[in-house]
């Protein structure tokens, strides 16, 4: 018989890869993107005002240098050491806009194990006269200690949201599904609850990432995720998911490698478990028309297996051809396209499937405590026989599924940050049943610890 509730199962991959398309680990669970700690340590010289009073020219320095400084603080809280002593390993001194920038680098410097040029920078503000106190003693530690990076801290963050969807079940629109001539009745009658039906929603979404005592870019993640609906209860979900991740600057490029297991609660029954491996490549950072751009690839295989029945267990592969850009200080840009093969396990209907999916996404920066994120993904998949010949007579299943997702993060305060989401999905389908548009908005508070 068919399962009309299996859509939600063909939605999910796709689904699950939202907003970790760019991220250095790829949970099971879809996380929540972090708020950066957007601010240095210490900022001399600047007014206590802000920077209303400033000159043109230093506004647009210091933005400058704080797009920067995100680019290098993230990569160190992330534990990828490398890239963050790459990026470093340009930064000219003596262009910083002040002598905060000056020590937030100098820091940094000392923390990836670069100490001569952290000691060359410390002694240039040691040489000032409007150093306070406190800052001559936290530069002097430093000094002392020969500069040594401390451990990488555990850190973790939790998530609280509310929300509201029109299509929790991604139901069809209508409920007639035509069927094939020759099939034993002409057409399917969906069951109300079949159909799209709305709902609000409360979830909460947690983690806890911690580096290693091995190689510098090896990271562990464990997650943990819950929704839970008003009134369609049989669609709440709870998942957990262990990630590691691992990241190596190299004169020749960037090598990666991640891993995750994760298992998902679907109503009060096991609905998913599985896990995936990718490894990737990037070659070194070139420049184009005075923009800096990366060039790379990976390959990845995910094992998704269903306890209830099996007969949507799959086999996943994928090979991807990706590229980052870094268009202005404060606006990156990141995009994929790649072939996929997804192999059916225990005589799936449909058969194996092959198709291939684009990713686009675009992080803005317009001030330190704005970030908005702009996510675009196209995926099409078509079947190799055809799905369930005694209804649907030689008509092979061809899937085209789109979403485009926007969300605005304000950080508040460190540790601290409000935002807001937009998500629309949409499947087109051979196959009626299988049709459904979904919208969904969420807000949320976002706290690091």
């Amino acid at each position: 018989m068919i399962d009309a509730s299996a859509r939600g199962r063909r939605f999910g991959p796709f689904v699950l890869s939202l907003w970790i398309a760019t991220a250095p680990a790829q949970p099971a669970m879809p996380p929540r993107p972090a708020m950066p700690d957007m601010r240095g340590p210490y900022q001399a010289g600047a007014p206590t005002a802000g920077v209303a009073g400033r000159p043109v020219a230093e506004s647009d320095a210091n933005d400058t240098y704080e797009a920067f400084y995100q680019r290098v603080h993230r990569a160190m809280r992330e534990g990828d050491f490398d890239s963050a002593r790459h990026m470093l390993a340009e930064v000219e001194p003596l262009q910083l806009p002040h002598e905060g920038a000056q020590l937030d680098i100098a820091i940094a410097m000392c923390e990836v194990g670069e100490r001569e040029q952290a000691f060359t920078l410390f002694s240039r503000l040691q040489a000032g006269n409007d150093v306070p106190p406190a800052i001559r003693m936290l530069i002097d530690s430093y000094v002392k200690t020969g500069c040594r990076r401390p451990d990488r801290p555990i850190r973790s963050q939790l998530s609280v949201l509310t929300g509201y969807t029109s299509n929790v079940n991604y139901g069809p629109g209508g409920p007639l599904v035509p069927l094939a001539a020759g099939a034993p009745v002409p057409y399917l009658l969906l069951m109300p609850s079949q159909l799209a039906n709305p709902d609000r929603f409360v979830g909460m979404d947690g983690s806890v990432s911690w580096g290693t005592a091995g190689p510098e870019g090896l990271n562990l993640t464990v997650g943990a995720s819950i929704r839970q609906y008003a009134q369609r209860h049989d669609y709440n979900q709870a998942g957990v998911s262990l990630a590691a991740y691992y990241g190596r600057e190299t004169k020749f490029g960037m090598v990666e490698s991640q891993a995750a297991l994760g298992y998902t609660w679907l109503g009060a029954r096991p609905y998913q478990y599985g896990g995936n491996v990718q490894l990737g490549y990037w070659l070194p950072g070139r420049e184009f028309a005075g923009v800096p751009y990366r060039i790379g690839f990976d390959t990845s295989m995910a094992l998704a297996s269903y306890p209830d029945g099996h007969a949507f267990d799959a086999r996943r592969h994928e090979v991807r051809l990706r590229g980052r850009a870094h268009i202005m200080p404060n606006l990156e840009f990141f995009g994929a396209l790649g072939v996929i093969r997804d192999t059916a396990l225990n005589d799936r209907a449909g058969g194996d499937r092959d198709g291939y999916g684009i990713v686009a996404n675009v992080s803005w920066l317009p001030h330190p405590r704005h970030l908005v994120v702009v996510l675009a993904q196209h995926q099409t998949l078509r079947d190799r026989e055809p799905y369930f010949r005694a209804f649907f007579g030689d008509t092979q299943r061809r899937q085209v599924l789109r979403q485009l997702a926007l969300r605005y993060t304000y950080r508040h305060a460190p540790g601290l940050s409000f935002y807001v989401q937009g998500l629309y999905q949409q499947s087109e389908d051979s196959i009626a049943m299988f049709r459904y548009q979904a919208g969904s908005v969420s807000t949320g508070v976002l706290m690091d610890f």
